[in-house]
């Protein structure tokens, strides 16, 4: 076939499309096929739940969603008009509804991006707690000569290690294994008579254990990008980190991993790791249980040794607080925030250069 001519293929603003951002353009996002449209580009199945959602009080979340396997609140804040002071506001409000919803997605939709915009949700993801994912997509409007316009989503901007959900509601080939690993693990402790109280067991790529502490918690998981396992403790005090590493030759002891522990704590982040790794894959499940075993030791070691220093360090900042309120002084020790959405909007400005 002779084909004479061809089309000329051509970006079309939004504004040309959809006269606002509300109601025009959160209307068609939130119609079935626009949802599944983005549902594939991020890898999940997101059910919507209201458009117009009051919180915060004057403010409205674009769109209240649910993703339908995990059934967490999702969040969609929609960026019709680029400014500066738009960037600034689109994403405070993000934050807020985040925390006035109790949702654990928070998605950003814009037409155009920029390195800000980027550096800003790698910042959230890296600053607030695991239980939380942000997500900065870029829409695109395209047309051949005068045909309908077609829109395309790009995902800018997501959380480490994230391996998504489909949009037909089953998890991902990657997503699957680390399902299926994790319950191996539990099972592998249940069959070891072994107790394992696994937070978050899901087709992620890390589960979490609680050590009575609200500052930190232990951490499991598959780094599959470096090939290796890690057993790690998480912590979002740097009060409490460096009462730790005060006390590291003592603790590596009680694990009986003297030398061994990798003490992390960048100055420019929130979070601090201290934490050990193997080499290992979870794409042959014949490899399965040495590394359930690995990491059954280290998760007990983990738990055991560091909830014992932190409850010691939770008694020691009760005792100086008494003293310094019964003297008078309430502000001996500096106040430690734990990063949720709510609170990374004022932190943000002192500790992340793209947002200041």
């Amino acid at each position: 076939m002779i084909v004479n001519s061809l089309g000329e293929i051509k970006r079309v603003t939004l504004q040309k499309v959809w006269k606002s951002g509300v109601p025009d353009f959160t209307d068609w996002l939130a119609m079935p096929e626009s949802l599944d449209l983005l549902s594939k580009e991020l890898g999940m199945n997101i059910n919507l739940l209201e458009t117009q959602a009051g919180a915060a009080g004057r403010f409205h979340v674009d769109i209240l969603a649910k993703e339908k396997s995990t059934k967490c609140k999702i969040v969609i804040e929609n960026q019709f008009k680029v400014t500066r002071t738009t960037d600034y506001e689109c994403l405070g409000k993000l934050l807020a509804y985040v925390s006035e919803f109790d949702a654990r997605i928070g998605v950003w939709i814009t037409e155009e991006v920029n390195e800000e915009h980027r550096r800003a949700i790698e910042w959230l993801n890296g600053h607030t707690d695991a239980d939380y994912s942000f997500f900065l997509v870029q829409i695109k409007a395209w047309q051949i000569n005068n045909s309908s316009v077609a829109p395309q989503f790009s995902l800018i901007a997501k959380p480490d290690g994230w391996s998504g959900i489909s949009a037909n509601g089953k998890v991902t080939k990657t997503a699957v294994q680390q399902l299926l690993f994790w319950e191996r693990l539990q099972a592998y402790a249940n069959e070891h008579g072994q107790e394992l109280p696994l937070q978050n067991l899901g087709p992620y790529n890390w589960v979490a254990i609680g050590i009575g502490h609200k500052y930190a918690r232990v951490l499991l998981k598959l780094n599959t990008m470096n090939a290796v396992i890690v057993t790690g403790l998480n912590i979002v005090s740097d009060n409490l980190y460096q009462f730790l590493y005060q006390r590291r030759s003592k603790i590596e002891r009680e694990l009986g991993l003297r030398g061994q522990l990798q003490w992390h704590n960048p100055p420019s982040r929130k979070l601090s790791r201290i934490y050990i790794e193997m080499p290992g894959q979870i794409n042959n499940p014949d490899e399965w249980d040495e590394y359930c075993k690995w990491l059954l030791t280290m998760a007990q070691r983990f738990q055991k040794v560091f909830a014992k220093h932190a409850g010691e360090h939770r008694q020691r900042n009760r005792k100086v607080k008494g003293k310094a309120a019964a003297n008078g002084n309430h502000n001996t020790l500096p106040a430690v925030v734990f990063p949720t959405p709510a609170t990374a909007t004022a932190t943000m400005a002192s500790h992340s250069p793209s947002v200041s």
